[in-house]
């Protein structure tokens, strides 16, 4: 299995528009909703299919389409990081709760193999706001020793952004779902067997804040 390491990123965002549901929605949209339709068909097919990568960054705009089909892909349990990156890419594009739910579930479970949860996690971090990002690498850092505060970034290693957007989706989040998703994290950390995902949880958790708060 190949390791992976989470960067989570935050700072100053340049925040798309976002669309509320309604009229103004992209999917109300007779071209989008084509190509809506579209994107979901070509990711029906498999990663292997060469529009695959572009379908699913288009499903990312597409606020029912794109919550319901998302979320199947992580019900999927995928475990090739060629495919869990674009997915967590584009999960992060659309605040939509069927896609919160799955990355939960995911990231709570024990069965679970440790690359899938780490992209769980990471999308987590995403919904708390949108300006945290996370970017996979292959590699634990030469020298590792978990003993070691000096590696307390791994697998969370913190740097600064200014950009990105989130659309809501069909099904918004709740009010104070940021609160919610650090409660389960911290609930992660705790309880799970996976020295990685736990580190992670626990990185999470000391260092991401919901926006306005200490």
């Amino acid at each position: 299995m190949r390791c992976l390491l989470i960067a989570t990123i935050f700072g100053v965002a340049a925040v798309g528009p976002v669309f509320g549901q309604g009229p103004e929605t992209l999917e109300s949209n007779p071209k989008w909703q084509e190509r809506c339709r579209a994107a979901a068909e070509v990711v029906a097919l498999g990663p292997y299919d060469p529009g695959w990568r572009t379908a699913v960054s288009n499903l990312g705009q597409c606020e029912d389409t794109g919550g319901r089909v998302l979320a199947e892909l992580w019900r999927s349990r995928p475990q090739d990081v060629e495919v869990l990156e674009p997915l967590a890419i584009a999960s992060r594009r659309l605040s939509d709760q069927r896609i919160l739910d799955a990355v939960l579930d995911i990231a709570a479970d024990e069965g679970a193999e440790t690359v899938l949860r780490l992209f769980a996690l990471g999308a987590l971090v995403s919904y708390v706001h949108p300006r945290y990002r996370a970017q996979p690498a292959e590699h634990e850092p030469p020298g590792y020793d978990s003993a070691d505060p000096a590696f307390d970034g791994y697998p969370l290693a913190l740097s600064v952004s200014m950009h990105g957007y989130t659309r809501p989706g069909a099904r918004p989040f709740p009010p104070g779902h940021e609160r919610r998703i650090l409660d389960e994290v911290a609930r992660i950390r705790d309880s799970t067997s996976d020295p990685l995902v736990a580190r992670a949880a626990r990185h999470i958790v000391r260092t991401v804040r919901v926006e306005g708060t200490p």
